[in-house]
């Protein structure tokens, strides 16, 4: 990821990296290298135990003008 955040693009150092779980360990994912993403913390943070494409669905809604009306989970429902 050439020493950013393999989410929002960040640059980051060994100092501010936290390295994410893409499938989380409780929804079944490991601690296989394949899994592992360096993030940056506000990233990691936002992401918690979501999903890959969940915490992309959040960070399309987070940056488009529904951005406070509605969340990602209800964003699901309607589909």
């Amino acid at each position: 990821f050439k020493g950013k955040c393999a989410y929002c693009g960040k640059k980051l150092s060994l100092e501010t990296m936290h390295i994410d779980h893409v499938c989380p360990k409780n929804s079944g994912g490991s601690n296989q290298i394949e899994n592992l993403f360096p993030s940056c913390p506000e990233c990691n943070a936002s992401k918690g135990i979501k999903s890959l494409d969940d915490f992309r669905l959040h960070l399309m809604l987070s940056n488009s003008k529904f951005f406070g009306i509605i969340n990602y989970k209800q964003w699901q429902g309607l589909n």
